[in-house]
């Protein structure tokens, strides 16, 4: 035996104790509280969430789920992430809603709220009554406000070059030119709108787009400069009154 060999007679061995290792996983899951509230709903499965047929959720139900989510929270369960609402045209909305959203941004759980107007003054949607971006003083104070200027020639070239890269256009230099004029002399969205009727020429043609395309797309559609100033002829409205 090759342990007596080496070793004296008097030599006890003992046998090693091998500890388990221990193991363990952290599986975290990323879901909205609107699905949460789809599986707290009447059906409670996992096939609320994709359903057509979707039922609304009581108040009280949801009052519940928020008592839940909090203790789950201050039990380090749970790490609640607040989303993100943009609303464009802000000035759209009437009194109604205007006083549902102040509610909502009152709530613990309530997204981050990010609002977009081009008006400076405005009456409020349903109301005789002028407001700054059409919104209701009380409601416009709890927000801050970001000044905005107009784009340079520089960045809506830049945007331009981006869109007609996401349209698959290849734009000659003096076609790129000639959008950047018109987005500063008719507005950039105009500019934008005329890039996607552009895809219907390049398609065909498989080629690149010329100044001749760019000009039958402007002849084509108007925008609300072209609008104002053809407002005195009727000729070019439909249901024009003779």
């Amino acid at each position: 035996n090759i342990e007596k060999s080496h070793t004296n007679k008097n030599t006890n061995f003992s046998k090693k104790e091998v500890d388990s290792i221990e193991r363990y996983k952290i599986i975290e899951h990323f879901i909205t509280l609107h699905e949460i509230d789809l599986l707290n709903s009447k059906k409670k499965k996992l096939s609320a969430i994709f359903s057509e047929f979707q039922s609304e959720i009581s108040f009280k139900k949801r009052e519940k789920i928020g008592k839940v989510l909090k203790r789950w929270e201050e039990e380090n369960k749970i790490k609640i992430f607040k989303g993100i609402l943009f609303i464009d045209d802000i000035h759209l909305l009437n009194n109604e809603s205007f006083s549902f959203l102040g509610k909502i941004i009152e709530t613990r759980l309530s997204p981050n709220f990010f609002f977009a107007t081009n008006y400076t003054k405005e009456k409020i949607n349903g109301l005789n009554y002028i407001s700054p971006h059409g919104i209701p003083v009380d409601f416009l104070d709890r927000f801050l406000i970001l000044s905005t200027c107009p784009l340079s020639k520089m960045e809506i070239e830049k945007i331009i070059r981006l869109r007609s890269k996401e349209l698959q256009l290849l734009l000659k230099k003096e076609c790129l030119l000639l959008l950047v004029k018109i987005g500063i002399e008719c507005g950039l969205n105009y500019a934008l709108y005329l890039l996607s009727t552009l895809c219907f020429h390049s398609s065909k043609k498989k080629k690149e787009t010329g100044i001749h395309d760019i000009l039958i797309s402007f002849k084509l559609f108007l925008n609300f400069r072209k609008i104002i100033r053809n407002t005195n002829h009727p000729k070019y409205f439909l249901f024009a009154k003779n």
